[in-house]
């Protein structure tokens, strides 16, 4: 079984790999999250030539941003399902209902006694 990389030539790539992981994922934390999940990955492997060790960073990069990004999008997918619609009305709701009160009360008001004390005591005073 072949040895891992020596962590001092994968620190020579430190720069590299921040900037690749920044060009693949726009997100800077989610980037930081590709280059830590890079470190990781190389860590316990080595590459087939010692000239190749940029392309073999850049593999694992590459792969790690797939991942985070098909995480990212199963995590907003999960939320949207699970959230909650608001509420809340619209304001031109608002408007129309308070319009439609607005002529009821006026229409409440325009009418004779006994009509309108009993209209008023028993819908907008809650008497019996």
């Amino acid at each position: 079984m072949p040895r891992a990389i020596d962590p001092e030539i994968l620190l020579t790539h430190g720069d590299f790999v921040r900037r690749l992981a920044r060009q693949l994922i726009t997100d800077e934390s989610l980037a930081d999250d590709v280059a830590q999940e890079t470190w990781i990955a190389a860590m316990g492997k080595r590459p087939r030539s010692a000239s190749s060790v940029r392309e073999w960073l850049s593999a694992i990069a590459r792969n790690a941003a797939r991942m985070i990004q098909r995480g990212e999008g199963r995590r907003r997918l999960r939320e949207e399902i699970g959230a909650r619609p608001e509420r809340l009305p619209s304001t031109a709701d608002v408007v129309e209902r308070e319009a439609l009160r607005r002529e009821v009360v006026d229409a409440v008001l325009g009418l004779d006694e006994p009509y309108r004390t009993t209209l008023l005591l028993r819908f907008f005073e809650d008497e019996p």
